[in-house]
């Protein structure tokens, strides 16, 4: 079934987890709504924020956009990719995807930030490294 929807053009989650038959039959009915692969337009974050968050962003442009929802994602969400995907395509002025943009901190176990020479301004605009 997944193979027969994306050879008519639906973008669908990678995870067959996610993507389950019982999904892509409410894609097929029109129950919930699916990316085209025509409609696609990727869209750069470097920055991405949490899953979470994302999804609660790619449910509120769906409805707004499409008066439909993506599906009922509690127990297994998509992965990140595909929702970054979903977001640029469907709301691609959206905050993240600016160049200022940095994602809400999470706890890291990382060093000291790397320094490094602003060469032709390409560090300008950029949020301070979190």
């Amino acid at each position: 079934m997944r193979e027969v929807l994306t050879r008519n053009g639906y973008y669908l989650p990678r995870s067959k987890v996610c993507c389950s038959v019982e999904y892509m039959w409410k894609v097929l009915n029109g129950e919930v709504f699916c990316l085209r692969y025509e409609d696609v337009r990727i869209r750069p974050c470097p920055s991405s924020p949490s899953l979470e968050y994302l999804l609660e962003e790619v449910q509120e442009a769906v409805l707004r956009k499409e008066g439909s929802t993506l599906g009922n994602f509690k127990k297994h969400r998509p992965d990140k990719e595909f929702l970054l995907t979903v977001l640029s395509s469907l709301s691609p002025e959206h905050q993240i995807f600016t160049k200022s943009y940095t994602a809400p901190p999470r706890s890291s176990k990382t060093g000291p930030p790397l320094k490094l020479k602003n060469f032709d301004s390409l560090f300008s605009g950029l949020p301070p490294p979190t």
